[in-house]
Order: C-alpha cells, then structure tokens, then sequence
C-alpha cells in the first residue's frame, strides 16, 4: 500500500524502495515483482524490469492478466517468441478475455507472422466483440495484407462501437483517399469534428490537406471554419 501510495505522488524512488522491503517481507510475492518491472520500465530501466518480468514469467502466478503485461515488457525489450508463450499461458488462465489475444496479435505481426496475427486478433472480437481497438488493429493488418474492403469495414466498426476512437477516423480516412475517394475521405473527418472533437488539430489539418489536394472540395470547407 506504501508502494502505491507513492506510485499515485508521483515519487517512484519511494515506490521502489517500499515494494523492494514488501519483497524482502515476501520473496515470493508475484504482484510486488510485477509492479516493480512496471515501475523500472516505465523510467526506462529495462534491465531491472526484465529482470523482475522474467521472474513473474517463471513463478507460478495464476493472474492472466499480470502475464499479459509482462509479456508486453518482455516483446519491448526484444524477447517477442517468449512474450508470445507467455500470452499463451495468460489465454489459457482466463480464455474468456479479448486482451491477451490483441496483445498476442500485434506481437505476431511485429514477428512477421500475419496470419497467425490475424487469427488471433479473431479470436480475441469473438470474445470481445465490442473493442474498438481490436477492429482497429484487425482493420490495419487487413490493409497491410491488401484487403482494403474488409480493412475498411473493420474500421467502421471500431468507429461504430467506440465514436470517440480517433485513430479509427484517420485510418479510414487514408483508405479512401488512396482509393482517389476524396469526398468518402472528407465525410470521415468531418463526421469526427462534428460529433466528437471540432478542435482536434491532427484532423482539422489532414482535413485542410485533403481540399487543398483537391480544388473540387474547395468550396465545401464549412465543416473546418
């Protein structure tokens, strides 16, 4: 409780020195030793948050998604086919979660295993069919494997089950306006600045690129003023 104490003031010296003593008091404690490789990785410290990451990984801990963010520290620090293993052992501890399986997908596809990346993020919408940003991630890897309408259709969904979920509306976006369909493409951001942020800089600017792209869209730029 010291240790969280201290993570919530901001002070992560302290942090790591209440959960070191926890840990002395209980050597086996697997959530301590997992908040510590979170603390070392979030000040950059990989090799000490390898280091209790590899210990959670190799203890028995029954928490899947403890694994799930250790595997996420062990991918960052080069160790992809273990992370993947790990989110194995997370998926079988609890099959009924969406996550690890996102986890798992884009950990594939970072080791150039699109198919498998693709199954998996599958997997992880028929579990949790409501996550925009696993219909994100599975739209991108669509689009990187040349399925431009299911990518498209996936990202609609991301954007239907999460209407806030901006990089949706980027990404479906850049689809139509490399298919030359400009007007699809500025229907897409301005329904954003309408319904959800009109002062979101990064799209009223890939808007305004988009009608100076494009001189017939020129007189059609009341969705940005």
């Amino acid at each position: 409780m010291l240790g969280y104490q201290a993570e919530l003031a901001q002070d992560m010296d302290r942090a790591i020195e209440e959960y070191q003593a926890a840990l002395k008091a209980d050597p086996a404690s697997q959530s301590v030793k997992a908040r510590l490789a979170g603390l070392y990785f979030s000040l950059g410290d990989m090799p000490n948050a390898v280091r209790y990451a590899d210990q959670v990984a190799e203890g028995p801990s029954q928490d899947g998604q403890l694994l799930t963010q250790m595997a996420g520290i062990l991918a960052s620090a080069g160790q992809g086919e273990r992370a993947v293993k790990l989110l194995d052992r997370a998926i079988e501890l609890d099959p009924t979660s969406g996550d690890p399986y996102f986890t798992k997908g884009l950990l594939l596809l970072n080791l150039k295993r699109q198919p498998e990346a693709e199954q998996a993020i599958r997997a992880g919408l028929a579990l949790a069919p409501e996550s925009a940003v696993g219909h994100y991630h599975l739209g991108r890897m669509l689009l990187d494997a040349g399925k431009g309408e299911e990518a498209a259709a996936s990202l609609e969904r991301a954007i239907a089950v999460n209407a806030s979920f901006e990089p949706a509306y980027l990404a479906l976006a850049s689809i139509y306006e490399s298919r030359q369909e400009q007007d699809r493409a500025v229907a897409v951001l301005r329904k954003y600045l309408q319904s959800v942020n009109p002062r979101n800089r990064d799209i009223r600017h890939q808007l305004v690129r988009l009608y100076v792209a494009d001189e017939g869209l020129s007189g059609r730029q009341e969705g940005i003023e």
